[in-house]
């Protein structure tokens, strides 16, 4: 189960998970990640929607529209265990959202943070 906190696009509502169990995210995992968006902003609409997942200085990737599935006014990304495993463990990790409406306004969510968890063995499952 996810719970939500509140974030906010500037000048509208916007919420996404803190993560099971807190937040955090563990390694070799794949945790789906849930951007809810406010009644106002159509996600099916959107030009363009990124998420970019950052660590200290680095953008550890980008997820944009093709690679997300929309579900009404939510926005879900699934991890895979290759992308969880790019992360360093025990360290901050960020997420932002951005997108661009088909009037080309360009808006951006605030910056969330995590705490990434270690595994005992980041082996890729299969």
């Amino acid at each position: 189960m996810l719970t939500f906190i509140k974030t906010g696009f500037y000048g509208a509502v916007f919420t996404a998970p803190s993560f099971l169990g807190g937040e955090h995210m563990i390694r070799a995992t794949t945790p789906t990640h849930v951007f809810t968006f406010p009644n106002d902003i159509d996600p099916s609409e959107c030009k363009r929607i990124l998420i970019t997942y950052k660590q200290g200085n680095k953008i550890i990737f980008e997820v944009t529209e093709e690679n997300v599935t929309i579900d009404g006014q939510d926005v879900l990304y699934t991890l895979t265990q290759e992308e969880t495993n790019k992360f360093k463990d025990t360290v901050k990790a960020n997420v932002q959202v951005r997108i661009l409406l088909g009037s080309d306004e360009a808006l951006a969510s605030d910056i969330l943070s995590f705490i990434v968890k270690p595994v005992l063995d980041d082996e890729i499952l299969t």
